[in-house]
């Protein structure tokens, strides 16, 4: 076989692989990890035939940050458990092996359109159990105790095992979506726009509010970027959407006011003081990967809290302090700026009405929304969320590269 067609093997696989990567990322981790190891595998085969590889800010970030977990394990109040745990960070391979596999436009359409149907359906689903809870069949995935509030009505998961798994995913396809709209014309741009539409009922449902939050800020920073107009039509679709949800689930208007109530946050605001407290006991190399579940019941003597959970610190950032010292929140917080510096260098150089610059523009608001979700969840940490958010990233990041919207 010829470098050619083993290269137009591989280009093959890649297709294969990152379309298969994207329908199942709202549904099936199973699936999505699946496809990402056949990705992984074509992203080191792609290097050994080529011997090239394009290094980008993101990935000197994210391999710093990579790295610097790995090194604070043998520092760690538990290395045995930290080696154990610190495997998962496999997971963020993806950002490596999805930026390799999107080799066009083309490409990475497909793929969107795989994200937006599969999105789309699991909104859908997730408004059926919502309403209905567990009459709803989970088909091959286990069945889950569904959160009940007031008057009946359930916090959908999907076909995840959390509702702030399924409401971080189905933000994530949004911002993407929202870019992606822009880019389609007449019924697929329609299309586009139903599926986004049905993500977002979807996301309302989960009854997740620190998603909520983020998404108010995906609206707030696209619709700043892109005018006044796209501003006042998300903003008024959205708010339509949230009063018509209110009228058909009376609770949600009582979860959405606890966001803003100190009462009902009382727990997460201490998780983050004793958060805080280990980074500041263990400055440099933190606690430990993995070791925050066992240590945090010793920083919690002495206050009257009814603690309800203990594996994470509710908040990304402090959670790589914590369990890797104050430098990895500093690296942590450079994945974001090399996220964005690209796609702010590119708008600035670019029409503002065009599809590269709204496809940039969704990536920068949906970035800084899933910063904003990380301030109140550890959703860096959630497998599921993090496949999400690299599939967006990479896909936005090659899309603006390409600059070549043809083909729609």
């Amino acid at each position: 076989m010829t470098y050619d067609e083993k290269i137009r093997r591989l280009e093959q696989v890649e297709q294969i692989g990152i379309v298969a990567y994207a329908a199942c990322l709202p549904i099936s981790i199973s699936g999505g990890q699946i496809a990402l190891g056949v990705l992984i595998a074509a992203a080191v085969a792609r290097v050994a035939l080529t011997r090239r590889w394009t290094l980008r800010a993101m990935d000197v970030a994210l391999g710093a940050f990579l790295l610097w977990t790995l090194i604070t394990v043998p520092f760690s109040l538990d290395p045995a458990l930290s080696m154990q745990k610190v495997g998962r960070i496999w997971i963020h391979l993806a950002w490596f092996a999805l930026i390799s596999a999107a080799t066009s436009w083309v490409v990475i359409r497909r793929a969107m359109t795989a994200l937006m149907i599969s999105s789309a359906f699991i909104g859908v689903y997730g408004i059926a159990q919502h309403l209905f809870g567990p009459a709803v069949p989970r088909f091959l995935v286990p069945d889950v105790r569904l959160w009940q509030p007031t008057g009946g009505y359930y916090h959908a998961v999907g076909l995840f095992d959390h509702h702030l798994t399924y409401g971080n995913t189905l933000l994530i396809c949004i911002a993407a979506g929202v870019g992606f709209f822009f880019t389609q014309h007449g019924r697929k741009r329609v299309g586009v726009g139903v599926a986004l539409l049905l993500t977002f009922s979807g996301m309302i449902f989960s009854y997740a509010r620190s998603v909520w939050m983020a998404f108010a800020a995906l609206v707030a920073a696209f619709g700043y970027l892109k005018g006044r107009r796209v501003l006042a039509v998300l903003a008024g679709v959205s708010l339509t959407l949230g009063l018509l949800a209110m009228t058909v689930s009376p609770t949600l208007r009582e979860r959405m006011g606890s966001a803003f109530k100190v009462g009902k946050n009382i727990e997460r605001i201490y998780l983050w003081k004793t958060s805080v407290d280990m980074a500041r006991d263990h400055p440099i190399t933190g606690i430990g990967p993995g070791v925050y579940r066992t240590v945090v019941d010793e920083y919690r003597e002495g206050y009257n809290v009814h603690w309800t959970t203990k594996s994470h610190a509710h908040n990304s950032f402090l959670m790589a302090a914590a369990e890797s010292g104050w430098p990895a929140m500093a690296l942590f917080i450079g994945i974001f700026a090399a996220a964005i510096y690209p796609l702010v260098r590119y708008m600035a150089s670019s029409d503002g009405a065009s599809a590269g610059y709204s496809m940039a523009a969704a990536g920068l608001a949906g970035i800084v929304a899933f910063a904003t979700a990380g301030l109140f969840q550890h959703n860096f940490g959630d497998s599921e969320v993090a496949m999400t958010f690299w599939f967006f990233v990479a896909a936005v990041r090659r899309a603006v590269e390409f600059n070549d919207f043809s083909g729609n």
